[in-house]
């Protein structure tokens, strides 16, 4: 191979932009001893030129032998390159390399196999044997390169399994990896090593073992029993690991559940917690299994053995069902822990532990309040269920502690409307001196709904609390009540004031509800708060009544005084508003045929929609519509068109030839809203249209279906 001069070489590498225009061979005379300041931009150069040429391979190979670790890094990135095209020769080459008596190049010549990979299979008999070189770096690449090679490398397995033993730990560690990657789609071959592993009398080999069955997951199932019996290792780490890889294997590690039970005991905490991550990750999908074995860990002897096991059933949650009775039992245990994480496994267990409502009731009234506040958490969960704790759920309202009298009220709210047995306690507590406590007692008004309409005056002078919350759930605990609470509309009426726009908007949607059967005693109070000085106020008092609809008629004067007024938004509210009320509004028509002029784009587009849903009672707008047909909001000319037909003009108005003209609009939806409306006018009109049609060219799909609605 014929090289560049040592000189020509040097000064293209000082020169940045031709730097890159180096091929291999120019690069290679820089690994000669004669081109040291060159070496230091080899490595970053054989990266960058791409695949090299088949006959620079074995010059590659032998630069190998003077090379750092980054160059030889790169020389072994090139080689791989190569390898894409012409593997054989390339793997050839390097598996020679393998026998060089220098120590640089076989551990150089080892990586770039492992860059190869799969395609480096030939060499796994060779690699495997570096396992056992008297260099320590030498054994590391060689696992590693095996790993990268992957489930093709399986031979190595058993050699592997033997390396995780190695006095030094990067070389364990990379023959770990390697047994996970070529576990991953060999489970079994890799498994069978790690089993044997398990029992190698070194403590390292087997805690790299156990890690190693874990990481391969589910495939690893053939180990269950192996693993099994590496709970009860002499070395914690071992314990560890084995439970936390069963518990990776997952569901098909059943069999070692009863295990994973007395390792809840384990002296050390760590190995208790793996063991319990594991039952629950096995409960999960067989939760009865789990199950099985922790209802005998909560009879066990020792206290640590108990609330592992506890906790554990209320992790794997309602699955756990048939644990109840159980936990029942734990709710009387000597060990308060045990006692506590066995309320709170109640409640994640929920509605199908509602045999034990009656024992947790019981625990409402213990001296720990913390038991008192799991115990109310966990009749919250069980809900409807736990109505038999009803007289302790009202009795506990009065607790010394607030964050129980908070889990009280927020338990009677997930019971329901079956709760208000105990409604006058409960809106006792709507004054209470701690916030959340009212505020989860107003939510639980909102959950019992209509039940609670005893509780109307209460609720009503709750809308005065400070508390944002607590005003805005008292608002939706009345709308709930619905027509049952017209007591407390002088009081909504007042709340649409309140600056937090959740509260208001709550106050609105209360009034709305009171509303749908006795409209007539909300409407009144309502059309008069649109005479407040409170912005806010007026237009939460139009949106309730646009929501309220055509039963809101009666507020029609105040409306389209409203629609006068200084603030634009309180003006678009109202048009949007009479829109809604629709065809009964037609004493507001000379307002509405007005607002048309009005300087705000949404308040013209909602006025031509509110007159085109009173219909044809709306007949005098119709020159104040036809004059908005020049309107330069696109969308008012759309809204003004649509509501034209739907008012249905007679045939000497003039309306009927502007329809027309804007049939020939460039706008194509004032086309569409054109068309529709001179077909809603309807075959009365038709002698008078069908003669004028100049039809715009791209409109005679439109201009066909208002000739079939004619005709």
């Amino acid at each position: 191979m014929r090289f560049p001069s040592q000189q020509s070489v040097s000064n293209k590498l000082s020169e940045r932009d031709e730097v890159k225009a180096l091929d291999a061979p120019a690069l290679l005379l820089l690994l000669s001893k004669e081109a040291p300041k060159g070496r230091e931009h080899v490595a970053a150069q054989l990266r960058q030129i791409g695949p090299v040429e088949l006959a620079t391979v074995p010059s590659l190979v032998d630069a190998l032998c003077n090379a750092n670790e980054d160059l030889g890094l790169a020389i072994g990135e090139a080689l791989a390159q190569a390898a894409r095209e012409t593997p054989d020769v390339v793997v050839l080459a390097l598996a020679n390399a393998l026998n060089n008596i220098d120590e640089n190049v076989r551990r150089h010549a080892v990586r770039a196999l492992g860059q190869i990979g799969p395609a480096a299979l030939e060499t796994v008999p060779a690699l495997r044997s570096a396992l056992g070189d008297a260099e320590g770096l030498m054994r590391r690449a060689a696992a590693k390169a095996l790993g990268q090679i992957g489930p093709t490398a399986a031979a190595a397995a058993p050699a592997l399994a033997v390396a995780l033993g190695d006095a030094d730990w990067d070389v364990a560690h990379a023959a770990a990896e390697a047994l996970v990657r070529i576990g991953q789609a060999m489970p079994q071959v890799a498994a069978a090593a790690l089993i044997v592993a398990l029992v190698d009398g070194r403590k390292a080999v087997r805690r790299a073992a156990a890690k190693a069955l874990g990481q391969i997951g589910p495939g690893a199932a053939v180990s269950v029993q192996a693993l099994t019996s590496a709970l009860d290792d002499a070395d914690i780490t071992v314990r560890h690991n084995a439970a936390k890889a069963l518990g990776q294997i997952g569901p098909t590690a059943a069999a070692a559940a009863p295990a994973l039970a007395v390792a809840l005991g384990d002296a050390d905490w760590d190995v208790a917690h793996a063991a319990a991550e594991a039952l629950v990750r096995i409960g999960q999908a067989m939760p009865q299994v789990a199950a099985a074995a922790l209802i005998v860990a909560l009879v066990d002897g020792r206290k640590a053995v108990r609330w592992a096991a506890a906790k554990a059933l209320g992790q794997i949650g309602p699955g756990a069902a048939a644990s109840v009775q159980a936990l029942t039992s734990a709710l009387d245990d000597a060990d308060i822990t045990v006692r506590h994480n066995a309320a709170k496994a109640l409640g994640q267990i929920g509605p199908t532990a509602a045999a034990a409502a009656p024992a947790l009731a019981a625990a409402l009234f213990k001296p720990s309040k913390t038991l008192r506040r799991v115990a109310g958490e966990a009749l919250a969960q069980i809900g409807q269920g736990a109505t038999e704790a009803l007289p302790a759920l009202t009795d506990a309202l009065g607790d010394t502690d607030a964050e129980v009298r908070h889990c009280v009220a927020k338990a009677l709210g997930q019971i329901g409307p079956a709760a208000i047995e105990s409604g006058p306690a409960l809106a006792k507590t709507l004054c209470d001196t701690d916030m959340n406590v009212r505020r989860s007692a107003a939510e639980a008004f909102v959950k019992i709904g209509q039940a609670a309409a005893e509780t109307v005056p209460v609720l009503a002078d709750a809308l005065d609390d400070i508390d944002t919350n607590v005003r805005r759930h008292v608002a939706r605990a009345l709308g709930q009540i619905g027509v049952l609470a017209i007591e407390a509309i002088p009081a909504l009426i007042i709340t649409i004031h309140d600056k937090e726009e959740s509260v208001h908007r709550a106050a609105v949607e209360a009034l709305v509800q009171i509303a749908q059967k006795r409209p007539e005693i909300v409407v009144r109070p309502l059309a008069d708060a649109l005479t407040s000085s409170d912005v806010n106020a007026r237009l939460n008092a139009i949106a309730a009544l646009g929501q309220i609809g055509p039963a809101a008629t009666d507020a029609g004067s105040a409306l389209a005084a409203a629609l006068d007024d200084s603030n634009v938004y309180v003006r678009r509210a109202t048009a949007e508003a009479l829109m809604r009320i629709g065809r009964l509004a037609t004493t507001v028509v000379p307002t509405l045929a007005d607002a048309l002029r009005d300087t705000d784009t949404d308040v013209r587009r909602y006025a031509a929609r509110a007159l085109g849903q009173i219909g044809p009672a709306a007949t005098d707008a119709g020159p104040a519509l036809t004059a908005t047909l020049d309107d330069t909001n696109e969308y008012v000319r759309r809204a003004v068109a649509r509501a034209l037909g739907q008012i249905g003009p007679p045939v000497t108005d003039p309306i009927i030839p502007r329809l027309v003209d804007a049939l020939g609009s460039s706008d194509e939806k004032l086309r569409h809203s054109a068309s529709e409306a001179l077909a809603q006018i309807g075959r009365v009109m038709s002698q008078a249209v069908v003669p004028t049609l100049r039809p715009h060219p791209e409109t005679s799909a439109q201009t066909d279906g208002v000739f079939g609605c004619m005709m």
